[in-house]
């Protein structure tokens, strides 16, 4: 993504859309714009976190999903 786009109400892009349908938001709204998904070779959403979490912070869960 290269350009500002919405992620909550009737104009979020499809990409936030989906990933907010499947995962634990069950199509709730994306608390901040630095919330993360984690998502799966296989393309299924494994986790979502919050804003405050940080990229390091999910190192191991990456690790985990590549091996």
């Amino acid at each position: 993504m290269f350009e500002k786009c919405s992620v909550n109400g009737e104009d979020a892009h499809p990409l936030y859309k989906w990933c907010k349908d499947n995962s634990e938001l069950k199509g709730g709204d994306i608390e901040w714009n630095y919330q993360k998904f984690l998502i799966d070779g296989e393309g299924n959403v494994k986790k979502v976190y919050s804003p405050e979490v940080t990229p390091l912070t999910i190192k191991p869960d990456i690790e985990d999903l590549l091996y």
